[in-house]
């Protein structure tokens, strides 16, 4: 894990940052910056999002992302990330993360008429197990989830954003409840 972190170069987002779960575009935006040389036109941004936003939310995002050390404009007028790879750790209790990961839900539900299934990837399992088996399974996804990243930092020539969600929640009650 030590070694996969160094690869990474995660950065911790501290605490006044999670203005950037906010909003389910934010983590788009703040990729698409650095991917496509949109020469400040907010308009042609706004419009690369699916859905796509205004393009004063995309000004806005902008400014926010710049703001909080994300992303900064170099000479040439083009974006960068400062850091590839964000993250708030594996357990954050913050409103705007719960906000945010309930805006992302929504956007999986919607990828259903939204995207041809030739470009996404929305399955189920539903699990009988105990309690000792879900940690170990928490486990896992978390794990699992910083192997993507290093995937995807090591990406060349992306010409797209995704969106990866993990949702791994009871849908029944345990015998003692």
């Amino acid at each position: 894990m030590i070694a996969l972190k160094r690869r990474l170069k995660v950065i911790k987002i501290t605490e006044e940052q999670y203005q950037y779960y906010t909003r389910w575009y934010h983590p788009v935006v703040r990729s698409l910056v650095s991917k496509i040389d949109f020469q400040n036109d907010y308009s042609l941004l706004a419009k690369m999002l699916l859905p796509a936003i205004t393009q004063a939310e995309a000004r806005k995002s902008v400014n926010l992302l710049k703001r909080l050390g994300f992303i900064k404009q170099r000479e040439n007028w083009k974006w960068i990330q400062i850091s590839s790879a964000l993250s708030t750790g594996d357990e954050v209790s913050s409103l705007n993360v719960v906000n945010y990961h309930k805006q992302v839900s929504k956007l999986a539900e919607d990828a259903f008429d939204r995207c041809s299934k030739d470009l996404r990837d929305i399955s189920a399992l539903t699990l009988g197990i105990n309690k000792s088996d879900f940690k170990k399974i928490k486990a896992r996804i978390q794990e699992f989830r910083k192997e993507i990243m290093d995937i995807a930092k090591n990406s060349e020539n992306d010409d797209r954003v995704y969106q990866l969600n993990f949702q791994f929640f009871p849908v029944s009650k345990s015998r003692e409840e």
